[in-house]
């Protein structure tokens, strides 16, 4: 977010995707959900129908991104 000078912040939340964003959505009542998600090929059960989850659930707008391996993001030189 730093490369892309765009404000943000957080914290670690709990180990199930899904929970992390009800608790999240609860404390910071975001108009906007930003899911960062390791590349398709390394991808592992958490990102599982996580996306739709979350439309689903929070009916808020949701951007996703990919993060290669290296915790870059690829396309943007971030």
């Amino acid at each position: 977010m730093e490369a892309m000078d765009v404000p943000a912040e957080g914290r670690s939340g709990d180990e199930t995707p899904l929970t992390a964003f009800d608790d999240a959505v609860r404390e910071f009542g975001p108009d906007h959900i930003l899911i960062g998600l390791r590349s398709s090929e390394h991808a592992d059960w958490q990102e599982l129908g996580l996306v739709d989850a979350v439309r689903e659930r929070f009916r808020i707008s949701v951007t996703v991104f990919e993060i290669d391996p290296e915790g870059h993001v690829p396309g943007t030189g971030a």
